[in-house]
Parts: C-alpha cells; sequence; structure tokens
C-alpha cells in the first residue's frame, strides 16, 4: 500500500530527533527572554593627584639629591600606586579590625587628629590657668577622695578605661560600682598624708598629694595594689607659689586642652553611631 502524506506527518511527529530540536529551540527562547547576563567585575578606580605626583618627585628627588628622569618617576608612581592596591586590599580583608597593632596604631592617629597638641599657651595665660585652678596647686594637710580598686592590671587597658570614666562623667559616689571590693571602703575621709600612708603605702600617698582634684587620675599602686582615685576635697590648703609649680601648671593646660577637646569631638561622634551589644 503506497504510504500517505498523513502517515508521513504523523512518522515525522513522532520522530525523536524532531522533539529534541523543538525542545531546545523552547529553551534557547526561554533563555533569551528571562536570562539577564552576569556583569563583568568592575575594576576599583584608584587615583593618583597631580599634587601626589609632585609629593613623590620633590620626597625622592631630595632623598636622592638630584632630579629624576621621567622614567624614574613613572617607576616611583607604579611603587605608590601598588601600595594603594595593598591599602586596598587590606581594607577589604578588615585588617585593621583582625591586626590588633594595625588598630591600634589607627585609633591612635584618629586621637591626634581629633585632638592635636593644642597652642603653645603664653605666660597670660598659664598665670590665667593657675589662678582658675589653684585648688590643684595646693599641700592640703587632709584629703578626701574616692577610688576603684584593681589588684591586678594584667590584660587591662587602664588609660583607656580612666579616659572613659572621664568622657562619661562617672561620679565618685559611683566608685564601688566598678573593680574589685576594697574591705576599707572606696570613699576616703578627711585623711592626713600619714594616715594615708599608713592604709596605703609611701608611694600612694605621695603621688595622691601631687594629684589634680575633681578627675580620675591614675592608676596608682599600692600595697594591695592598683587604685585610680578621684580627688573630692582638699582642706587646709597652702597654695604653693607658681614659680614652683610652672612645669605642672603648663603639663596640666596642655593636656586640660586635649581633654576637651577629644571630649567634644567624642560626644560628637558618639551621636553619629548605635552601640549593638550582641549576646
Amino acid at each position: 500500500m503506497p504510504t500517505t502524506k498523513k502517515s508521513i506527518r504523523e512518522q515525522i511527529i513522532r520522530e525523536p530527533y524532531l522533539h529534541f530540536l523543538v525542545l531546545g529551540f523552547l529553551l534557547y527562547l526561554f533563555y533569551q527572554t528571562f536570562h539577564t547576563p552576569l556583569a563583568l567585575p568592575t575594576k576599583q578606580s584608584i587615583a593618583i593627584t597631580a599634587t601626589q605626583i609632585q609629593e613623590i618627585n620633590h620626597t625622592i628627588s631630595k632623598q636622592w639629591g638630584r632630579s629624576l628622569q621621567p622614567s624614574e618617576l613613572e617607576l616611583m608612581i607604579d611603587a605608590t600606586y601598588f601600595d594603594e592596591i595593598l591599602l586596598h586590599e587590606a581594607l577589604s580583608l578588615e585588617l585593621e579590625r583582625k591586626d590588633r597593632t594595625i588598630r591600634t596604631k589607627l585609633i591612635s592617629q584618629m586621637r591626634q587628629i581629633l585632638a592635636p597638641i593644642p597652642i603653645e599657651p603664653n605666660e597670660e595665660q598659664l598665670h590665667a590657668y593657675y589662678q582658675k585652678h589653684r585648688d590643684d596647686y595646693t599641700l592640703p594637710k587632709q584629703i578626701s577622695f574616692a577610688h576603684i580598686y584593681l589588684h591586678n592590671l594584667a590584660d587591662i587597658d587602664i588609660k583607656s578605661f580612666v579616659e572613659m570614666l572621664n568622657l562619661k562623667a562617672i561620679v565618685p559616689q559611683d566608685a564601688q560600682k566598678y573593680g574589685e571590693k576594697f574591705t576599707q571602703g572606696n570613699q576616703i575621709s578627711s585623711s592626713t598624708k600619714s594616715q594615708v600612708t599608713q592604709l596605703f603605702g609611701k608611694y600612694f600617698a605621695g603621688q595622691l598629694w601631687r594629684f589634680k582634684w575633681q578627675k580620675w587620675q591614675g592608676a596608682i599602686r599600692s600595697q594591695y595594689g592598683y587604685h585610680i582615685v578621684f580627688i573630692t576635697h582638699k582642706q587646709s590648703k597652702e597654695l604653693q607659689p607658681f614659680d614652683a609649680v610652672e612645669d605642672r601648671v603648663y603639663s596640666d593646660y596642655i593636656q586640660e586642652q586635649r581633654d576637651q577637646t577629644l571630649q567634644s569631638a567624642y560626644k560628637k561622634l558618639a551621636t553619629q553611631y548605635i552601640l549593638e551589644k550582641k549576646q
């Protein structure tokens, strides 16, 4: 029997190769319609400014004692570019968080930026500071103070701890909330130098009698351990003449200027962040 057109069509429709071609075509249409091509990774741009190039040229020329040839300058620009690449990679790896040395250096640098060394004071400013802070330069017969007791300073960043006590304006009445329990208590009232010496030791008393008042300071070593001290009151004071304490007045003035600048910067920066204490 001769093959009809209908039977030929049916054979073609049942052909597996045709099914494969049709399915492939449909998949191709679907891919072209809905697939979004993957974006190629974008390169980061690192700019070496004209000012930087001039600085490179000036610095190297001064070190080498001659002018750089164009090819030498180009090579030093490439060296700076490579350094910038390494810096970008280091930041992407968060080395400033993982490496304590880098972290400490960056924090220290930020402190210098936020609270640079103040302008050198003149004699008039120092005399004015001395008069305003007369209580700091007296020799009292009795002292009242609060203290935070720490048996051991191992693994404690005491400088940052004391700084934060002052930045957060922790009052001396709250001394017992910090540190370890001290048998004689955290508040010492109206004690003479000999009494303080008898209780804490000669070195402690000598340092205490030189401290400023109404500010957390220390830590001072005693026969028990270490103490962060806040002098609350001085009694029967004898003012030392300016000439006798001029060096102390100068260093106190500089430190106070930096402390005030840092405190102001800290309060301003703290408003831009939120502390999350994750458990």
